[in-house]
């Protein structure tokens, strides 16, 4: 069984439905008495995530603010976040078009690498590149961007959980490349990964895969213990 490779929209997860609303209407009460740009840019980009799944319309309204005001500004830090944004929402429908979003997006955030909320967006921006690559079936080229988020968890943020799911994207890719001692590399990553953050669903998918490739490569007898 493969991972699922993920589209990374920051450290939003999956929350019960009453949970998800009192976040949500906790974002809109601050929206409304934020001031500053900045603050504004990062409430809408959490409303905006946080609709991505169950109301893209919504979703498309709280961009359409962060467009708003990224462009008057003129801050290319704001404008590499709203197209950021638009990538995340047009990859459900449009890849390439999904593709170009976060390519300016990338251009932009890399000149700008001042903090980590930037440095965070550049690692999504590379992991979402690799899995349009992925989708699309350019294997090497996802590996690079998938390589790319992963350096930026370990070195900066290596208690991400999509550090995790980084490894899983890099090892789901070794294996459709035919490179199963490698796959084995990072899906024993991912699954030490989860056993230390105790994330169960990572570990669950991790602890497949990693048997997976483990008999893939040979190793029958490490397999039966996964």
């Amino acid at each position: 069984m493969k991972y699922i490779l993920r589209i990374l929209i920051g450290c939003l997860f999956t929350m019960p439905l009453p949970a998800q609303q009192s976040a949500i209407d906790s974002l809109e009460r601050l929206l409304q008495v934020e001031k500053s740009d900045s603050g504004r840019i990062d409430l809408l980009t959490q409303l905006a995530k946080r609709h991505d799944d169950v109301d893209t319309a919504k979703a498309a309204a709280y961009y359409r603010q962060m467009k708003a005001i990224a462009d008057a500004s003129g801050n290319e830090i704001f404008q590499g976040y709203a197209n950021e944004m638009a990538g995340i929402l047009a990859t459900r429908y449009d890849q390439k078009k999904a593709r170009a979003f976060y390519n300016i997006a990338l251009e932009q955030l890399s000149r700008n690498q001042r903090s980590l909320r930037v440095k965070r967006s550049i690692a999504s921006l590379n992991n979402n590149l690799g899995v349009i690559h992925y989708l699309n079936g350019y294997l090497e080229g996802a590996l690079t961007y998938f390589m790319n988020a992963v350096r930026f968890y370990e070195e900066f943020d290596s208690t991400n959980w999509n550090c995790g799911y980084g490894y899983g994207n890099i090892s789901t890719t070794y294996a459709d490349l035919k490179k199963p001692d490698h796959a084995v590399i990072y899906s024993r990553k991912a699954l030490q990964f989860a056993e230390r953050m105790g994330n169960k669903n990572l570990l669950m998918s991790a602890s497949i895969s990693h048997g997976s490739n483990l008999l893939k490569s040979g190793k029958y007898d490490d397999a039966v213990i996964v």
